[in-house]
């Protein structure tokens, strides 16, 4: 059974959509804790338009319970979080 990965319920996949804020600042994620996975987090620049969608994953990091930081800048712009819940 070595290389075999444990089988994941459908609902451990998690996505939420949530307010921008400034680099390095706390964005509320509910549910996520740091034990988690992120698997993709969308930059949806300009919230109101949808204007550009870009991966932003490799710039955030689970910090604490209920949180993710990006090192880019999202103000006024949304982040769609793709989040595997690893105690399910």
């Amino acid at each position: 059974m070595s290389g075999m990965s444990k089988a994941k319920s459908s609902i451990a996949l998690q996505i939420t959509l949530a307010t921008g804020t400034t680099v390095s600042s706390d964005i509320t994620v509910s549910g996520i804790e740091t034990e988690d996975t992120l698997i993709f987090v969308g930059h949806i620049t300009t919230a109101a338009a949808i204007a550009t969608l870009a991966d932003d994953t490799a710039n955030c990091s689970i910090t604490a319970s209920g949180v993710i930081q990006s090192t880019t800048n999202t103000t006024t712009d949304q982040m769609m979080v793709f989040w595997l819940d690893n105690s399910l």
